[in-house]
């Protein structure tokens, strides 16, 4: 059967129409779900995605307490003096790094590296130890 006349086949045609219907229940659907349109909706989904909190803005999670930030914020400004923008800025920043830092050792992401489940995986062989690797030939 030539391509062309393919496209006359009956069973060609069933799913072309299939395909187009579905597509445009696909179409449809998304309409209905575009997400939330309230501030307080957009507000409760506004954390979903997050992971660790590491990247993006800066900001203090609801797990945390701000005034755990800003004790130490003001005691780095204090005791910095910033005198221009440019030095409150770094001291800022220099309490932001720290806040990330300390969030970062107790996440539980941070200690993966010594899960049981990465233990348990085995070390890929070694190159000598593959049959065709020039080096397995070496005395």
């Amino acid at each position: 059967m030539l391509s062309s006349d393919r496209m006359h086949c009956p069973s060609y045609e069933a799913r072309v129409t299939a395909l187009n219907k579905r597509a445009a229940a696909n179409r449809a659907n998304a309409q209905l779900s575009t997400g939330p349109k309230t501030p307080a909706g957009k507000a409760a989904i506004a954390l979903d995605n997050l992971r660790h909190g590491l990247a993006g803005a800066f900001l203090i999670l609801p797990t945390e307490n701000e005034e755990d930030f800003a004790a130490p914020l003001e005691n780095l400004l204090d005791e910095h003096q910033p005198a221009t923008e440019t030095e409150r800025l770094l001291v800022t920043n220099m309490a932001r790094h720290q806040w990330l830092s300390d969030r970062a050792l107790k996440t539980p992401a941070a200690g993966l590296w010594r899960s049981r489940r990465l233990r348990k995986r085995r070390a890929p062989p070694a190159l000598s130890a593959l049959p065709n690797h020039p080096s397995a030939r070496l005395p």
